[in-house]
């Protein structure tokens, strides 16, 4: 076994001797050899360093995919507030109207004026005028059921008022139809009418209790 061992060996060797000799006696093979070996050298190195490179531009054209779409988000909400910038201002006068309908206080003074506005085009004469109470600050704590009234809608609150005029039937329907058209509306809660004795006879006593609303404030 150790003979045929041996056989082998030395076939081999002089196998690998004589493809030796033969690459060491022809110049284009060796020139063949080294330029392959070249090139392998290069492609292992090359692929060593331009990994880290191939990986970041990877990342690089992933980060800005997702830009481009933050970007394309960016630029649909900026033209939506461009359309709801010009809406507003078509529509400002009207908001402007509806903000002095329905103003965020109370504004008792302002709406006294416009009662006291009223009466002087109808000249009756205003027997009494006397507002509920309101808060300047924070929200109403009072309870609508105990006053046994319709709810103002949600959201808001009601400035309570009371009217008490005399005239005759002409000049107080004019006078209630005065205050039905003011730019502040207002709930009502009962009218009623009474004769009383005056100076120059029997006179009309109107009165009316009604809540103009407003939208709440903030505490």
């Amino acid at each position: 076994m150790a003979v045929g061992w041996r056989t082998s060996y030395l076939r081999y060797k002089s196998y690998f001797l004589d493809v030796v000799g033969h690459y060491q006696k022809r110049q284009d093979l060796k020139m063949f050899m080294e330029l392959l070996l070249s090139l392998v050298t290069v492609s292992v190195f090359g692929i060593f360093a331009i990994r880290p490179t191939l990986i970041t531009i990877a990342e690089l054209t992933k980060e800005i995919g997702s830009k481009k779409q933050v970007l394309a988000t960016l630029n649909e909400k900026i033209q939506n507030l461009n359309q709801a910038q010009k809406i507003y201002d078509e529509e400002k006068q009207n908001i402007d109207l509806l903000k002095s309908a329905i103003p965020k206080g109370g504004e008792p003074d302002t709406y006294v004026k416009q009662v006291e506005g009223v009466s002087s085009q109808n000249p009756t004469k205003v027997l009494s005028l006397s507002l509920g109470e309101i808060n300047l600050l924070g929200s109403d704590s009072s309870a609508v059921s105990a006053t046994n009234k319709e709810p103002l809608p949600e959201g808001s609150e009601g400035l309570s008022f009371l009217i008490t005029s005399s005239s005759n039937f002409p000049l107080l329907a004019s006078f209630v139809q005065g205050l039905e058209n003011l730019r502040r509306p207002f709930k009502l809660d009962s009218l009623f009418i009474n004769t009383s004795e005056g100076e120059n006879g029997k006179e009309l006593i109107l009165v009316i209790s009604a809540r103009a609303p407003y939208l709440k404030g903030e505490e």
